[in-house]
């Protein structure tokens, strides 16, 4: 307890030497060598943070919480392959927990490893992991890997959870304005996107710059704005 007191007063280094003082009665606590990590990783000592997060899993090799924080420790400072090998080790040993698979996408984003987002969004799916972040996740990985009909099917059963979002309008609204065979659905799309979310409307231009810089997409948008101060 004590060593935690000095953990939120931000005294790191001495609740480091008080959690070792108890390694010298109890030397095979995960949960220390845990804490021991968060430690030196707020001193932003990675090198040291990760080896006590290893030496906790060496006692308790099904630790959730060391297998996290060295997970997130590699994405921190971008060493993506340690990461990698970290979340694939983590599964291979508990391939149940959808936090474990959370980190194989994200992990695979970094890497831009289609193949494994499409795994791991998958199986986080299974999980009954619906939240909006993942299948955006995941149909922003579909563009990217030039599957934009794969995008449109996972934004629409996206929408079966979450309607009346303008994260899907947009992105709904560039895919069909691409494909050039939805026009009518496009407009539909960017209209209900603005009127629900008009302020956003720059998610648009990041996604679809190429687009957004076309004379029909630009008059939408601003007949659009023009009506709004009318």
């Amino acid at each position: 307890e004590k060593a935690k007191v000095f953990e939120k007063i931000k005294s790191y280094e001495k609740a480091i030497a008080i959690y070792r003082e108890s390694l010298e009665i109890d030397d095979e606590s995960a949960f220390v060598h845990w804490r021991i990590g968060r430690c030196y990783e707020r001193l932003e000592k990675y090198t040291d943070a990760s080896n006590s997060y290893q030496m906790s899993l060496k006692h308790d090799v099904l630790f959730e919480k060391s297998w996290l924080a060295v997970i997130d420790l590699n994405l921190k400072i971008e060493d993506l392959e340690k990461a990698k090998i970290f979340t694939e080790a983590a599964i291979e040993l508990d391939d149940e927990n959808p936090l474990y698979w959370q980190r194989l996408r994200d992990v695979s984003v970094c890497l831009k490893d289609w193949l494994r987002i499409n795994q791991a969004s998958k199986m986080l799916i299974s999980f009954g992991e619906l939240q909006l972040k993942n299948w955006l996740i995941w149909a922003d990985a579909a563009i990217d890997a030039g599957d934009p009909v794969f995008a449109i099917d996972l934004l629409l059963r996206a929408e079966e959870y979450h309607s009346n979002r303008y994260e899907i309008d947009y992105r709904l609204a560039g895919l069909y304005f691409s494909s050039l065979q939805h026009n009518e659905k496009a407009v539909y799309r960017l209209q209900s996107a603005m009127i629900n979310r008009f302020d956003k409307v720059s998610l648009f231009q990041k996604m679809f710059p190429m687009l957004w810089s076309n004379p029909n997409v630009q008059k939408y948008i601003t007949d659009y704005k023009n009506r709004l101060h009318d």
